[in-house]
């Protein structure tokens, strides 16, 4: 398995340790999910429940990059894994 894969694994592992989030079927998100390159927001407001929860965030940080920004960032980081997936399945 590839380190960024396991870094990948890794991550989704501790976030599942402090976030208890529950999806719109009423089911418990999987942040595992995501490391085969399914990193899609889901529906309904998420954005603006992101946002919120990375301003809060930020209060306990040293850094101040605007929640735009940071969505950008995301969008690229799902392209470049989503591509990574399907050229390794």
């Amino acid at each position: 398995m590839p380190a960024d894969r396991n870094l990948a694994l890794s991550v989704a592992r501790h976030w599942a340790m402090f976030v208890r989030e529950i999806g719109s079927t009423g089911r418990k998100i999987d942040g595992r999910a995501a490391v085969p390159g399914n990193l899609l927001l889901p529906p309904g407001g998420a954005e603006e429940a992101l946002a919120e929860d990375y301003a809060s965030i930020l209060t306990l940080l040293d850094e101040d990059e605007p929640f735009g920004t940071l969505m950008r960032r995301r969008a690229l980081i799902e392209k470049m894994a989503d591509a990574h997936a399907y050229a390794a399945g």
